[in-house]
């Protein structure tokens, strides 16, 4: 009777093992498909632009390798699912299919978070070039909040209970209006007691 178990599973494990190495196979050649393509069109000066690091020099690993190695463990991890639900590994395969699904759901709030963070530091440009260097707080407290939105977006997008990072962000806003409020005072102390100061020589002068 082990012995019939036996001649039973070796199929099975044949079959699951020909899953994957068929899908590394095709995942090499997809990969090394999707690192060419993403370098011919210009992925790799992509982190530079979005302010996230400068461009990769010769020899670094780029961002469009990294893009093919993702590629290549995405097809590795729907194998290793298929290949389980083959040998009747139902747990696992159902462990593998919530990964997957977190993992896509990880890579959308990734997205969301540097299309932000995009935003942020386009916007703090636009105001730092129309309202010159005496902008530069209001700039920054712009680039925070948009970063800090972003991040929440992309965290509630995860599954994050959207109490908790909504709570987050408006303890986040809430301290930086007070730092931007604190900064306006101590920079306007002087002028306010310049002001004083000139109010009290004019009450001091003799009425002609």
């Amino acid at each position: 009777q082990m012995l019939t178990t036996v001649l039973k599973t070796v199929p099975t494990l044949f079959a699951a093992i020909l899953v994957l190495a068929i899908a590394y196979v095709v995942g090499r050649v997809v990969a090394g498909l999707a690192t060419n393509i993403l370098t011919g069109i210009g992925f790799n000066r992509l982190p530079a632009r979005l302010g996230l690091g400068q461009e990769p020099v010769e020899g670094q690993r780029t961002p469009s390798d990294v893009a093919g190695y993702v590629v290549l463990v995405a097809a590795m991890v729907v194998a290793a699912m298929e290949a389980s639900n083959l040998l009747g590994l139902t747990m696992l395969a159902d462990l593998v299919r919530q990964f997957i699904t977190f993992a896509g759901q990880l890579f959308v709030a990734l997205v969301i978070f540097v299309i932000g963070f995009y935003l942020a530091n386009l916007t703090h440009g636009a105001i730092v070039s129309a309202r010159g260097a005496q902008a530069g707080l209001g700039a920054e407290i712009a680039r925070i909040a948009i970063v800090v939105l972003a991040a929440a977006m992309a965290l509630t997008h995860v599954g994050l209970a959207k109490e908790v990072v909504m709570l987050t962000f408006g303890l986040i806003l809430g301290a930086a209006c007070v730092a931007v409020a604190i900064a306006f005072g101590l920079g306007s102390r002087e002028l306010a007691q310049r002001e004083v100061e000139k109010w009290v020589e004019t009450l001091k002068k003799p009425k002609t």
